[in-house]
């Protein structure tokens, strides 16, 4: 199953890259529905080729395992499926030159269930079986290749299922480097996505003095680890110092802190 993940995911990323004929407003669906409730939003395809085309919209899952994600997974391929919770308002259209397409895409939570839920929309222009060697396998007269993604993402502000960590904090500076720069893993462990700041306070532990770091901004998935390049915005000058990581993810929960000392010579 992964392999066929994998492969797939090869040939979406392929097209993506080639040339584009038509375009895609917006690209990321974001929704905020709370249990038992619905709300609706508008993705806008125009044609910008010289001709009549066809269109298709396709959804499929995104597995988060970690530090990966694979794309354009089968549907139910993940707890976090969207699937059962989208609707998708035409699927198929033509349109003619320069013309464009408004398209409802409709989320309803139940109202047993808080967890986030995200997937992807694909929009493919779909093409008549004689432009191509047609798929013994695919019975209709149209064939598709994938080509513009939409991400489709649910959060409920109320499910109380969150859960962030700190993984690690390493000191990967160099030499050569005009700043101190740190490597920061942290992990969604919960069931609700979550965009996190992570703020970086560093006292020199001969002085007492504390040097307090810009924040950096980072959304997670459930079940999603990432890694944070954190840089100084000056070098520290050779002595010992304490480093303190903070992880703020929600108003509700308490703060996630990691420390480690380190000499700079």
């Amino acid at each position: 199953m992964r392999l066929s993940f994998l492969v797939f995911t090869f040939f979406i990323c392929f097209f993506q890259v080639q040339s584009q004929d038509f375009e895609v407003i917006p690209v990321d669906l974001q929704f905020e529905v709370e249990p038992g409730n619905s709300e609706s939003q508008k993705i806008t395809i125009i044609n910008h080729a010289a001709k009549e085309t066809s269109f298709t919209l396709e959804l499929f899952d995104r597995v988060v395992e970690g530090e990966e994600i694979v794309f354009g997974a089968p549907l139910g391929s993940t707890p976090n499926s969207i699937s059962d919770w989208i609707s998708i308002n035409p699927q198929f259209f033509v349109l003619r030159p320069n013309e464009k397409k408004d398209v409802n895409v409709t989320l309803t939570a139940p109202s047993n269930d808080p967890e986030s839920k995200f997937g992807d929309i694909y929009v493919r222009v779909a093409k008549e079986r004689g432009e191509y060697d047609a798929d013994k396998n695919i019975s209709t007269g149209i064939l598709v290749s994938p080509r513009i993604k939409v991400s489709v993402s649910q959060i409920s502000k109320s499910n109380p299922n969150l859960k962030g960590k700190i993984l690690s904090l390493r000191n990967v500076t160099t030499k050569q480097d005009e700043v101190n720069k740190f490597e920061i893993k942290i992990e969604n462990k919960g069931g609700s996505s979550f965009t996190a700041k992570i703020y970086m306070i560093i006292a020199d532990i001969t002085t007492g003095k504390e040097m307090k770091e810009p924040a950096v901004s980072r959304t997670l998935l459930p079940n999603q680890i990432k890694t944070v390049d954190y840089s100084t915005t000056k070098k520290l000058a050779p002595g010992d110092y304490a480093v303190a990581v903070i992880l703020d993810y929600s108003s509700v929960m308490p703060l996630e802190i990691i420390q480690q000392n380190i000499v700079i010579e």
